[in-house]
């Protein structure tokens, strides 16, 4: 019995190998899409908002934003409380 030998010719592997890589490119691409950032939903407070511009996730957060002055003035030092002046017109 005489074996039988399996040749690739060179170009035939350059072929597969380049077939192989622009395929694994190309699942990767698509996997970045699907389950990339942009696609991602973020969580904030309420005191938080989240917006997205140039390719980037920007959350702002303003933790004083439900605070009245009375309560800021109890929170800080009373040379503060005294030097601070507020004027409110409806």
């Amino acid at each position: 019995m005489s074996e039988k030998q399996y040749e690739i010719v060179m170009y035939k592997l350059l072929a597969m190998v380049l077939v192989g890589i622009f395929l694994a490119i190309g699942v990767g691409f698509f996997l970045g899409t699907v389950v990339g950032e942009a696609n991602a939903d973020v969580e904030t407070p309420e005191y938080c908002y989240t917006q997205y511009s140039e390719g980037q996730i920007i959350v702002k957060c303003n933790e004083l934003s439900d605070t009245t002055v009375a309560e800021l003035c109890t929170i800080l030092s009373s040379e503060i409380e005294e030097k601070m002046k507020v004027v409110l017109i409806n």
